[in-house]
């Protein structure tokens, strides 16, 4: 496992001699045939290709580890043929043992059924996927500001302009992340939904705090108080649509009634000015 970041030829009569051509090192990808393109430290070569089946591959072993699934290797995920989230999930039990000894065959059965009744929080789940440069602490700082099913919602929109403002504002989140979120959202969309429709994962917006509101904005908007209240384990976005479970709508001042968010709340929904939300922030947490 050492690392050699230089290799010299040694000065010796074998090498003087030495008729072999220099191996020039590859500029395309050995699985795809994609042209490589150097990294900014000029250290590595990637290849571009999303659907490389050898980029693919490699996310599926390191997901594998990541959920704690140990013993399969490569060999045993081209045996089992699944190279997604969802395709791995919606193997049954039956497909499993005909392909795979006894032993792994349970170890497989036993980790499937940990991950859909088990105690992973959507950070832990969606950060195993693959999102390029993404693991589970940037999630975690995600899904501290919106859920899953908000995240699918907006992503599903179209309105990527929206998406990029909403993700790349979140403290610790950058526009690139936010950007590469958005550029690879459709090749994990299937993984996300399986997530959201058939595991039971904990919601990092209710870790924090258990009685956490869902608070949303219409007609002014509060970057910073976002933030703020986002840190105390709550819901709240200046973005996202209401839905029956909001409990606090935001309006610019007393008497504000515009716009379709004033329609779509339930009548156990608190709507509040802006500043005097600010000034009594927690008797409304709170209450």
């Amino acid at each position: 496992n050492d690392v050699m970041p230089y290799v010299n030829a040694i000065d010796c009569e074998q090498n003087r001699n030495n008729t072999n051509p220099i191996v020039e090192f590859p500029d395309k990808c050995p699985d795809c045939g994609t042209r490589l393109i150097l990294s900014d430290s000029g250290k590595t070569a990637i290849c571009t290709n999303p659907i490389c089946p050898g980029k693919i591959m490699s996310k599926m072993v390191n997901m594998l580890q990541k959920l704690n699934i140990k013993g399969f290797g490569e060999s045993t995920i081209k045996d089992l043929n699944v190279f997604s989230f969802h395709d791995l999930m919606k193997l049954k039990e039956s497909q499993i043992l005909n392909i795979l000894g006894p032993v792994n065959s349970q170890n497989l059965i036993d980790a499937k059924r940990s991950i859909i009744n088990g105690n992973l929080t959507d950070a832990d789940l969606v950060g195993a996927l693959g999102f390029t440069g993404i693991a589970s602490q940037k999630w975690k700082l995600i899904f501290n500001n919106i859920t899953l099913s908000s995240l699918v919602k907006m992503m599903d929109s179209g309105d990527n302009d929206n998406a990029l403002y909403t993700l790349s504002n979140i403290a610790g989140i950058g526009n690139l992340t936010a950007q590469t979120i958005i550029n690879e959202y459709p090749l994990y969309r299937k993984d996300l939904l399986y997530i959201i429709e058939n595991i039971h994962y904990r919601d990092t917006t209710t870790l924090v705090n258990n009685n956490g509101k869902q608070i949303r904005f219409t007609g002014c908007r509060n970057l910073q108080l976002v933030q703020q209240v986002s840190k105390l384990g709550h819901d709240i976005s200046g973005d996202l649509g209401v839905t029956k479970n909001t409990d606090i709508l935001i309006v610019p001042y007393k008497g504000y009634n515009q716009g379709n968010k004033i329609k779509k709340v339930s009548d156990k929904c608190l709507i509040v000015p802006i500043d005097d939300f600010i000034s009594n922030m927690d008797y409304y947490l709170n209450k």
